[in-house]
């Protein structure tokens, strides 16, 4: 568990520091802090790692986080997440986010989950979620539409399957002595 600990801070110093540490206050002078120059701008001074973790295309943008979760059930959970956002063609919205992720707990071992949303109007999404692991398994399609043919009518769809493998037991009710 201190290891697990360990590697989470030396992930988040290693996300964090570079861009504080990439100047000492000393180094700044007045004349520093005025807007950059085209040339001061074109010189790329983020850190290989942020780099790394952000790309971004003409209509895509690819981001690769790392997942960290904790809980006093399953306890500490980490592992890796790239997530790809699309942008519909002739506009800013979003079209589809992809996030796949792979994540180990010392309890439950690796566990593989994939993410799907998709948004074909500005008021209806669909998503698709699986996740397959040794313990815990999940499958989730959700379909929602505010406006159905540009009426006022909603719809929403849900189909869910949850295994859960931290069990959790809050009592039977408030004079529960458990």
């Amino acid at each position: 568990m201190r290891l697990n600990r360990l590697l989470f801070f030396c992930l988040i110093a290693i996300t964090v520091a570079p861009p504080l540490l990439a100047q000492s206050p000393s180094d700044v002078k007045v004349n520093q802090l005025k807007p950059p120059t085209t040339s001061q701008a074109d010189a790329d001074t983020t850190p290989a790692l942020v780099r790394w973790m952000f790309y971004k295309s003409d209509r895509n943008i690819q981001v690769v986080v790392p997942v960290v979760a904790a809980d006093h059930n399953s306890g500490l959970t980490t592992g890796i997440m790239p997530i790809w956002v699309t942008q519909k063609k002739n506009s800013d919205d979003i079209k589809s986010i992809q996030a796949p992720s792979m994540t180990y707990n010392q309890y439950f071992g690796w566990e593989a989950t994939y993410r799907y949303y998709y948004f074909p109007t500005s008021n209806a999404s669909f998503t698709a979620i699986g996740t397959a692991g040794k313990y815990e398994n999940e499958a989730l399609l959700e379909y929602k539409d505010t406006h159905i043919k540009n009426t006022n009518a909603d719809v929403d769809f849900r189909l869910h399957k949850n295994v859960d493998a931290s069990g959790r037991f809050f009592g039977i009710g408030a004079a529960s002595a458990l």
